[in-house]
């Protein structure tokens, strides 16, 4: 691999300031963090991002390969179990998102609750997706998320942090408004 000595440079100060807003972000406290990492735009011309440290990086991940057109990669942040799916349902699934080219995330209060080596997430979201036409869509609902313990995990395949449902709707009220106060559908 031949890396130049500019590129080396680039790499070690993205990692220097990386290292820097985690220990800012740890140090200010987990809500603040959220906050300042709840809304967030993207867009195709966005760099590859692949993180499935927490359901809200993974939801960014998730949004990150729409916005890019990479749909088998969105496709694979969902937990398809207990069958494989079809090529006719990833092809569906691209359909969907095929004139979208850019989405503004707002994302609400995590909820969690674990047992038996598994944890289960909700995020309530807004979502403003800006078609290849101009219209902006505004969506509100939620995300949920599995992750099971990977020390519980023996077998193969191994099955990392996964979306298990998306349950959003076209949303009436300006995107800043959009943010379910919680998961619960009633709320």
């Amino acid at each position: 691999m031949n890396i130049s000595g500019r590129k080396t440079f680039n790499i070690l100060f993205k990692n220097l300031i990386s290292a820097a807003a985690t220990l800012i972000l740890t140090s200010i406290g987990p809500a603040s963090a959220t906050q300042s990492l709840s809304s967030d735009y993207i867009n195709a011309g966005g760099d590859y991002l692949d993180d499935r440290s927490s359901p809200e990086s993974l939801l960014h991940s998730y949004y990150n390969a729409v916005v890019r057109q990479e749909y088998l990669r969105a496709f694979s942040y969902i937990d398809h179990r207990p069958q494989q799916p079809t090529a006719g349902e990833i092809q569906k699934f691209a359909s969907g998102y095929e004139h979208t080219v850019s989405v503004r995330l707002k994302i609400g209060e995590e909820n969690g609750d674990g047992g038996a080596g598994t944890i289960t997430y909700c995020l309530p979201v807004a979502l403003e997706a800006t078609l290849d036409n101009g219209k902006k869509q505004v969506f509100s609902g939620s995300y949920n998320f599995r992750l099971v313990s990977a020390l519980d995990q023996q077998m193969w395949p191994f099955y990392p942090l996964m979306i298990t449902k998306g349950d959003l709707k076209l949303s009436h009220k300006p995107f800043e408004e959009s943010v379910p106060a919680s998961c619960d559908p009633d709320s």
